[in-house]
């Protein structure tokens, strides 16, 4: 273009670059989607170790590995916002059911924690193992009945 103002437009240009892309690299929807599901699976297997470390009482010495709501509420948005809160996790266990079984701490900062990962973290309390195992078991107990 002579003597005109030749500019590019900004939504071309990204065009362009999308265009040249490696094709070989590229992911399509379905693979997208299931690797985003992967991501939130390996991300709650995580933030379940961290809350039963912390659960369990046993790391280290003293009230620094303790259970605290503060603590827990860092570790699931460390690894959050879309964790499976309500699906057991690969070795069989709940969130809520681990904070229930929580040792060395009171029973007042179990209940703070429980409340949490119900009011802003959407656990259910009524979800029972049962549903998410084989339909030939006979137990129907809830997270909480269990715990």
């Amino acid at each position: 273009v002579v003597g005109g103002d030749h500019h590019h437009h900004p939504s071309s240009t990204t065009a362009v670059q999308q265009r040249r892309s490696c094709k070989r690299l590229r992911k399509s929807v379905m693979q997208q989607v299931q690797s985003a599901h992967k991501l939130i699976k390996d991300n709650t297997e995580i933030a379940y170790f961290y809350v039963a470390e912390l659960c369990s009482g046993n790391r280290g010495s003293g009230k620094s590995n303790a259970l605290t709501p503060a603590k827990l509420c860092s570790i699931l948005n460390e690894y959050g916002p879309h964790l499976r809160i309500n699906e057991p996790v690969s070795s069989g266990g709940l969130f809520l059911v681990e904070l229930c079984r929580a040792q060395r701490t009171t029973e007042h900062v179990v209940w703070k924690c429980c409340q949490q990962l119900i009011r802003h973290y959407g656990a259910a309390p009524s979800v029972n193992k049962s549903t998410h195992e084989s339909s030939n078991g006979n137990c129907q107990l809830t997270a909480l009945c269990v715990a």
